[in-house]
């Protein structure tokens, strides 16, 4: 990529990061585009090069995003959490035997970045 495509990249970040909570973000093979719903519609449908750069960055961050929420919810309650660390202390199992140690360790197993 060079510099000026990067800067092109940049700029069309920070054009849909103004965009803010009015736009929303369409992906498809032909093209890549910021709509603004306001009276003055905005359409950014930058170049090929740009697109295949910024495209990959899209799907891993969508691609981390559904790991996370898949940990968070397999993770489960806070107080659950917490209920598993104390019946392991009180079990003398605040390592890797026990009980929130193998939980945690699936749940990142199961997901894995």
């Amino acid at each position: 990529m060079t510099l000026e495509e990067f800067k092109k990249v940049i700029s069309y970040l920070v054009e849909l990061n103004q965009l803010g909570n009015k736009g929303d973000l369409f992906i498809n093979n032909e093209e890549l585009k910021a709509y603004d719903e306001g009276d003055d519609n905005k359409d950014i449908t930058p170049s090929k090069e740009v697109i295949d750069a910024i495209l990959p960055m899209i799907e891993e961050q969508d691609r981390l995003r559904e790991v996370y929420k898949a940990r968070i919810e397999g993770y489960g309650e806070l107080g659950n959490q917490l209920d598993m660390i104390f019946k392991d202390i009180a079990a003398g199992k605040l390592d890797k035997t026990g009980t929130f140690y193998l939980h945690i360790d699936k749940v990142k197993k199961d997901n894995p970045k």
